[in-house]
């Protein structure tokens, strides 16, 4: 019962954080990339992007407690319109962190490939 109020959480603040960064129209997904990682630290995270010059992306993650409950959040907000970037095989078993970024500089699969 605690993933299943974890997942609505997750969801329900990813929905917010989205509107709050969004452009207009908020309920437009299709600007935003949604995943899973195992980089649980966000200072090697910036550093990266930082390093890579992508410091001003916007995006942020979320600690889902289980790869499920990722893969469930993830897939949520893939049939609702935010691209996902698919991966050969399955999740690493320590894939607990949903990210979601807005793709403003086309520059989704450098950033997908930093979380992998």
């Amino acid at each position: 019962m605690k993933t299943v109020y974890l997942v609505g959480c997750i969801k329900r603040d990813i929905i917010r954080w989205v509107q709050k960064n969004s452009n207009g129209n908020s309920k437009d997904l299709s600007e935003w990339f949604c995943g899973m990682t195992h980089v649980s630290d966000s200072a090697v995270l910036d550093g990266i992007l930082k390093a890579k010059g992508l410091s001003d992306v916007c995006y942020r993650k979320w600690f889902a407690n289980e790869v499920m409950a990722a893969q469930e959040i993830v897939g949520f907000f893939g049939k609702n319109g935010m691209k996902i970037k698919q991966t050969k095989g399955t999740a690493r078993p320590d894939a607990r962190f949903v990210y979601v970024f807005k793709n403003e500089q086309n520059i989704a699969d450098e950033i997908v490939g930093l979380l992998s």
